[in-house]
């Protein structure tokens, strides 16, 4: 087992994260887009990275702060998200010009099992039910990739050397620089132009 502070597992955290990535990265900018199964296969590189780099190097498994939170935990993490989503949605819906565009919910709901009679109906008791409950589950399964790789390795690692706000700022620089791949070469961008986006993306994380 290494010493505590040594730099090595950082460093190999950031080459399984780049060994691991650049395929998935490849594949995503020859086909030109991120599809579903390709962004989650790349969530999930920061996690594989630290999964590596903590058994290549003996290392506590809890030191990745995987662990059951608090109950009242669980429910805070689900709700207080609609405490500042919900308005902010209201506000666009109310706001901008065709925002609210329940037809074209309702045409990916009921036309994916083709439901010809009370498709409306259908996409409210259904499609609205499943994304809030299963929907939520499976993003957590992949999003658990990147949480166990950047906060759950990365960052206190860093933190023991620059301090938290030092960890933050370059974990936000490395997080970054991990999207350019796919936000110039793929459609990661969403629409928006990649040259106005890729200086805002540090800010995100």
């Amino acid at each position: 087992m290494i010493p505590k502070s040594s730099w090595q597992p950082i460093g190999w955290f950031l080459f399984w994260l780049t060994a691991f990535s650049i395929p998935v990265d490849l594949l995503s900018v020859h086909a030109g887009a991120t599809p579903p199964m390709l962004s989650r296969m790349s969530m999930w590189c920061p996690g594989l990275a630290a999964l590596f780099t903590t058994f290549q190097f003996r290392l506590p498994f809890a030191s990745l702060g995987l662990r059951a939170p608090i109950r009242r935990f669980w429910l805070a993490g689900y709700f207080i998200p609609w405490v500042y989503a919900i308005p902010v949605y209201l506000l666009v819906w109310v706001l901008v010009p065709g925002a609210w565009d329940w037809a074209s919910y309702v045409a990916s709901q009921a036309g994916t099992y083709h439901i010809a009679s009370h498709p409306d109906l259908f996409s409210a008791i259904y499609g609205i039910p499943s994304t809030l409950t299963f929907g939520v589950l499976s993003t957590v399964v992949w999003t658990l990739g990147e949480e166990l790789g950047w906060r759950g390795f990365f960052s206190p690692r860093l933190a023991e050397y620059i301090g938290v706000t030092g960890a933050g700022l370059v974990v936000g620089l490395v997080w970054a620089f991990w999207h350019y791949p796919v936000l110039l070469g793929a459609d990661y961008n969403a629409g928006t132009p990649p040259l106005m986006q890729s200086p805002a993306l540090p800010s995100w994380s």
